[in-house]
């Protein structure tokens, strides 16, 4: 009698996931959730989120090596209507470069416009090939009717928003 108990009990396995075991996954899958729609939620919609964005974007060509040149970003501020250009290059925005898109500022939001770079200036954001660093630290500073953000480029590569 006792042996056959303990051949019931030996062949009985359990299926499925305890409360404990679901609850956790949750909860988990939560706190990411919760991470990354805060993280990204209204940083796309904003315009420093979109010109961050093709920043990135230039560093990530670069990085990969996408068609053997350098990537960058020209704030152009010497015009009536301020603007950036994403581009490929070889050496620099003025030397044969491959401009892939132009944005207006006026595009991304109405009153929006560049402090640095300063009236009549530009500044390149260029990218190496491989490391994606950036060939000198940047600052772009826009402002959007009442508020001012600062984008910050760091020498390291790092992009963000102030």
């Amino acid at each position: 009698m006792k042996i056959k108990n303990l051949k019931l009990k030996i062949l009985y396995f359990e299926y499925g996931f305890t409360l404990l075991e679901v609850i956790l996954v949750l909860a988990i899958l939560a706190i990411i959730s919760t991470i990354s729609f805060s993280y990204l939620g209204g940083f796309k919609t904003s315009s420093a989120g979109q010109i961050v964005g093709k920043l990135r974007e230039a560093q990530g060509k670069a990085m990969t090596g996408e068609d053997n040149k350098k990537w960058g970003v020209h704030f152009d501020n010497t015009g009536a209507e301020p603007f950036y250009d994403f581009f490929s290059t070889t050496n620099s925005y003025a030397s044969g470069s491959t401009i892939v898109e132009t944005i207006y500022l006026t595009h991304l939001a109405q009153g929006i416009t560049f402090t640095a770079p300063t009236s009549g200036q530009s500044i390149d954001v260029i990218f190496s090939k491989i490391t994606g660093v950036p060939s000198s630290a940047q600052n772009i500073v826009i402002n959007l009717q009442n508020s001012t953000k600062t984008i910050s480029i760091e020498t390291s590569g790092r992009i963000e928003v102030q």
